[in-house]
């Protein structure tokens, strides 16, 4: 603008040829011609074009990356402050290393997936506050999230910024999965309650549902998402109540499901404020003089002791408890009782007295009946000795495990695994069929050998050599979440039988799991109708989410043909191997 009013005093010196003012061009005398569109001030009455004079405001500079089309570009972000720096956690895809900007409180914001540390033109590195101006080389749409993927030029004008006054607090916000857009990135705070149990939601990290003021009822496109270690390491649950302090605003579209994801990446940015009890979830008898109880809840270990622990059978004869360990993650307890009578039922009973990591009193259920331990008879066939179907984070490394306990070799060419998905229902249940692999290629199970049926990359990490050769392995090229996770699923070792020759298929072996199958399991295998009547009761074990855990038989190989009985929850994966409770 300062350009045109000298423009101006140069005209009124000179003819407006450039001429000395005695000098006039008597052709053109007139005004110059201007842009018709008058987007900016005046000088006198001359209406003046804006355009090249005006620079965008930084929240402008950012708009114009949000609005660009994806791929290369060359767009001047300016006067910015960086309002987190975000670690890379899981897939460099979807979570990569990066930081956000932000220019106003209203937004907008911009991702960078640009990792920080590469940055080497700034010294000290780039942190939340710096005040910085750069140009998008490229940009890129990831879950329907803008993204700028490359950048040059860095520049940083202040440092330390206050980030609290762009802060937006929206626990009351309605709109915040209707209106994802207007706070994608953005830096909030918020406080609310967690609705669902945590699922998978990528690799490394793991989401709920919650409720807000602003949003009281479920809705699953409405997420708290944590990386799966922060989660356990706050032991936070289903009906915690939490506040994140300024973190960005994430989102993700896959299909027509489009997800608002309140996030909490590091240990400071989230405060759990309280839980629901916890609770008794299991018992079982490990030996014959040996009970490990399971806690829905992470305990106090100063709660802990043998006293608060009392057995007794159906007649209320005691079963004596001399000590009680606490697990090294607070979620069990090892109690040392007195020979238990095999086959006898026991009832555990906690005092209210125990409370977890919160100092919250122990809840209802607290107790938990258990069955004697009868030594272990192994099973005289192949049997499904331990399923992997929950990993941490994407659920890549699945695995399925079968055993031979026999003394003689056992021929699987004719045989396959079927996974059965029991989402039904129908009456009498009718479960569909998810899966079937095919165990031609490994063709015999030798006397003890394991097979171990999974992806390529777990069982590349498998030692199939040393001492001897007794692990095989079966890897398979499939997707990620095929074992399913519960309820009412199933895992079968079915023999194919023949149809030319009339032989009906068989179920070797079958595991019932995560509670509640009923009824007849009905498929068709081979051209063939199969119907199966579970093993028992299926088992209430789960293969939790987080931790390095699966559901086994335990003892190992060992089949009584109660679901309810064999199938235990196992703190370690022991592919190829025995299994431990």
């Amino acid at each position: 603008m300062k350009r045109l009013l000298c423009l101006a005093i140069a005209l009124a010196a000179c003819g407006d040829d450039g001429s000395p003012s005695g000098v006039v061009d008597a052709h053109v005398d007139s005004r110059p011609p201007v842009d018709s569109a008058t987007d900016g001030p005046t000088i006198d009455t001359l209406p003046i074009d804006a355009a090249p004079d005006a620079m965008l405001t930084p929240a402008e500079s950012i708009m114009s990356v949000r609005a660009a089309t994806d791929g290369t570009v060359a767009l001047d972000v300016v006067g910015v402050t960086v309002t987190y720096i975000k670690p890379q956690i899981g897939s460099l895809t979807n979570d990569p290393a990066g930081f956000t900007v932000q220019a106003t409180q209203d937004g907008p914001a911009l991702f960078v997936s640009v990792d920080p540390t590469t940055l080497t033109s700034l010294t000290p590195a780039l942190a939340v506050g710096d005040v910085i101006a750069f140009t998008v080389t490229t940009k890129a749409t990831t879950g329907a999230q803008p993204r700028a993927t490359a950048i040059s030029d860095v520049t940083r004008t202040a440092t330390a910024t206050d980030v609290n006054p762009l802060a937006k607090n929206v626990s009351a916000s309605t709109d915040l999965v209707t209106a994802v857009d207007n706070y994608d990135s953005e830096l909030v705070s918020f406080s609310g309650t967690v609705g669902s149990a945590f699922t998978s939601s990528g690799s490394m990290w793991v989401k709920a549902s919650i409720t807000t003021a602003g949003i009281t009822v479920i809705d699953p496109n409405f997420q708290l998402r944590l990386p799966a270690t922060l989660q356990a390491a706050k032991q936070i649950d289903n009906g915690c109540t939490f506040t994140v302090t300024n973190t960005p605003v994430g989102r993700f579209t896959s299909g027509v499901n489009s997800q608002t994801q309140l996030t909490a990446i590091v240990t400071g940015d989230i405060v759990v404020n309280t839980c629901p009890a916890p609770t008794v979830t299991m018992a079982v008898a490990t030996d014959a003089t040996t009970v490990k109880v399971t806690f829905s809840r992470p305990l106090d270990t100063t709660t802990v002791d043998m006293s608060k622990f009392t057995i007794a059978d159906a007649a209320s004869a005691p079963l004596g408890v001399t000590a009680a360990v606490l697990a090294a993650d607070k979620l069990s307890v090892t109690l040392t009782t007195a020979a238990q009578t095999p086959a006898t039922v026991y009832t555990v009973t906690v005092a209210n007295t125990v409370a977890d990591t919160f100092g919250t009193a122990l809840g209802t259920p607290a107790t938990a009946t258990f069955t004697g331990f009868m030594p272990a008879v192994a099973a005289n066939h192949l049997v499904i000795n331990e399923i992997d179907y929950d990993n941490d984070g994407t659920d890549s490394n699945e695995f399925i495990e079968i055993y031979n306990p026999t003394a003689a070799a056992i021929s699987v060419a004719n045989m396959q695994i079927v996974l059965v998905n029991g989402n039904t229902t129908a009456t009498p249940a009718l479960y569909s069929t998810h899966a079937t692999y095919d165990l031609t290629t490994v063709d015999t199970l030798a006397s003890h050998q394991y097979l171990v049926i999974g992806s390529s990359t777990l069982i590349a990490g498998l030692d199939t050599t040393t001492p001897d050769p007794d692990i095989k392995t079966l890897a398979l090229a499939v997707a990620a979440d095929n074992i399913q996770n519960g309820a009412r699923d199933a895992v079968f070792l079915v023999e194919k039988g023949n149809m030319a020759m009339s032989i009906a298929p068989t179920v070797v072996d079958s595991i019932t799991y995560a509670g509640n199958t009923t009824g007849n399991l009905t498929y068709t295998v081979g051209g063939q109708m199969i119907t199966f009547a579970p093993e028992g009761t299926s088992s209430a074990s789960v293969d939790a989410s987080t931790g390095n855990g699966s559901i086994c038989r335990a003892p190992n190989a060992v089949d009584t043909d109660n679901n309810s009985n064999d199938i235990k929850f196992c703190s370690m994966q022991t592919p190829g191997a025995d299994n431990t409770l």
